[in-house]
């Protein structure tokens, strides 16, 4: 048994299940709304969050900006 948590997991489970890969393949079974500029700053403020890595280049690159970032504790 999953802990409340983690209410996403049987509908990402269930995707990957059925062979598809997009993150919108599991929206309509979980509940999901457009968060606003100012909730994401909040919580990032370096706007990182959403950094799309596709290439090798663009994950070393995230691989050096998280290096050289201070560690908060949290996570």
């Amino acid at each position: 048994m999953l802990p409340s948590a983690f209410p996403l997991l049987p509908a990402i489970e269930a995707a990957i299940d059925a062979d598809q890969w997009k993150v919108i393949a599991w929206f309509p079974q979980v509940k999901v709304r457009v968060l606003t500029p100012d909730e994401i700053k909040r919580y990032d403020t370096l706007g990182l969050a959403f950094w799309n890595v596709n290439t090798p280049e663009e994950f070393a690159e995230a691989e050096r900006i998280t290096l050289s970032l201070p560690a908060t504790g949290q996570g």
